[in-house]
């Protein structure tokens, strides 16, 4: 089956069962979101329109992608939720961590430092204690980056850290001189 071939038959099956999946994603969540999934199984099946070749699609086998991607964004979006409740727990907790002490301090101000993606993928897998796999799927990027993240967040906290040492500010220097004054 040619490209143009397997794109016409996507656009006969968009014709002759859009308005059933439709349907069938409407019963469960709002209009736009319905109409949004709709759109994406055919999507999907133009992306994959050369392994159509000789298969015929039913409007069940159309219905079962919008059911698989339903649950997908169900499942994302209570990652995304837990997430953030575990975010402001965390933070209805820094009034606790305050009271710690001056190296507690320290470790926040380098925290607060990092970029967004550092924060979070530390946050995550350091301090929620996330698998690498589950954080990637809850910031939505690969393994790889968010180890990267990670790595890069808690070296440039450990080096501010040990610039700042208890109690300073980052650029209070501890002062380099050759013997003690």
């Amino acid at each position: 089956m040619t490209t143009d071939q397997g794109s016409a038959v996507v656009v006969e099956l968009f014709e002759t069962h859009f308005h059933r999946v439709y349907r069938f994603v409407r019963r469960s969540s709002d209009p736009a979101t319905a109409e949004e999934v709709a759109h994406e199984v055919f999507v999907k099946l133009l992306a994959r329109r050369e392994a159509l070749a000789g298969r015929p699609v039913s409007a069940s086998y159309l219905i079962k992608i919008a059911d698989n991607m339903l649950k997908r964004r169900f499942r994302r979006g209570e990652r995304t939720r837990e997430v953030l409740a575990r975010l402001a727990r965390r933070r209805s907790e820094a009034t606790e961590v305050e009271r710690r002490g001056p190296a507690a301090d320290s470790v926040l101000h380098a925290f607060d430092r990092l970029s967004p993606e550092e924060q979070e993928a530390v946050r995550l897998i350091v301090c929620e204690g996330l698998s690498y796999r589950d954080a990637a799927t809850a910031m939505g990027v690969r393994v790889t980056t968010v180890n990267n993240w990670k790595h890069r967040g808690l070296e440039r906290m450990r080096r501010e850290v040990r610039e700042e040492g208890p109690g300073r500010r980052a650029g209070e220097g501890r002062g380099r001189g050759r013997g003690r004054e």
